[in-house]
């Protein structure tokens, strides 16, 4: 199944949703969002993959993505 990554026009946080939804709660702040209507950021294969895109765009968001990286890198 593969999602889209939108932005909530009402309170700005990423969601990931079925490209087959129409609309969509928003877990954050309760309102219905028109999924076509919304910013679509980008278009994920399966649920692991939202997944991954939705952490890096909220860490990027919290200005954390630099450092995830860091340890990443400086773990292996």
């Amino acid at each position: 199944m593969e999602y889209w990554i939108i932005q909530c026009p009402y309170c700005g946080n990423y969601l990931a949703v079925p490209t087959s939804n129409k609309t969509k709660l928003c877990t954050y702040c309760g309102r219905r969002i028109i999924v076509m209507r919304a910013k679509r950021l980008a278009r994920a294969r399966d649920g692991r993959e939202a997944s991954i895109i939705l952490r890096g765009l909220k860490a990027k968001k919290a200005g954390i993505l630099d450092e995830l990286y860091k340890r990443e890198v400086d773990g292996i």
